[in-house]
C-alpha cells in the first residue's frame, strides 16, 4: 500500500508522474496509482500491463489499451469488457476467442465478428447477441454446429 502523503505529493509533481520508473514502482505497490500517471504514461503498454495484472479495474484509467492488456483484463473477469470502447470487430473477435462470455456486453453482442467467434466456441452464447446478430444466418449456423 502506498502512503496517502506520498500519493498527495505525487499528484502535484508532474515530473514524477511522467517518470516511468517511478510510476512502475507505484503501480507494483498499488494498481490504483495508475490514475496518477501522466497522459503519456497512461498509453504506455508496460505500465498498463503492470497495473492490469494486479486488477482488471485498472482499465478504467487507461487510454486505448493494447490487445494483450485487454486480454489480460477479460481473462480475469469478462465484465472488464464493459470498460472497453471504440474497438473494431477484429479486436472484439480476439477477445471473444479467449473469453466467449464477453458477448454479454451489448457492444460485443452487436458485433457480428465477436458473436461468430464466441458461438464457434460456445453455441449458447447466441442468446447474448443483439437482435440482428441473433438472426444472422452465419452466426446461427455456427452456433448450431457447436
Amino acid at each position: 500500500q502506498v502512503p496517502r502523503e506520498a500519493l498527495l505529493t505525487l499528484a502535484e509533481d508532474t515530473t514524477r508522474r511522467s517518470d516511468k520508473l517511478v510510476m512502475m514502482q507505484l503501480v507494483h505497490a498499488s494498481w490504483s496509482c495508475l490514475q496518477l500517471a501522466s497522459p503519456e504514461l497512461l498509453r504506455d503498454e508496460d505500465l498498463q500491463m503492470a497495473a492490469v495484472v494486479k486488477s482488471w479495474e485498472a482499465l478504467k484509467f487507461m487510454h486505448k489499451p493494447s490487445v494483450p492488456v485487454m486480454l489480460s483484463a477479460v481473462k480475469q473477469d469478462w465484465r472488464a469488457a464493459e470498460h472497453l470502447t471504440n474497438l473494431n470487430g477484429g479486436e472484439m473477435a480476439i477477445l471473444a476467442m479467449s473469453v466467449p462470455q464477453v458477448v454479454q456486453v451489448p457492444a460485443f453482442g452487436a458485433s457480428q465478428a465477436a458473436m461468430l467467434t464466441a458461438v464457434r466456441h460456445d453455441g449458447l452464447m447466441l442468446q447474448f447477441g443483439s437482435r440482428s446478430t441473433r438472426s444472422d444466418p452465419e452466426v446461427v449456423e455456427a452456433a448450431g454446429k457447436q
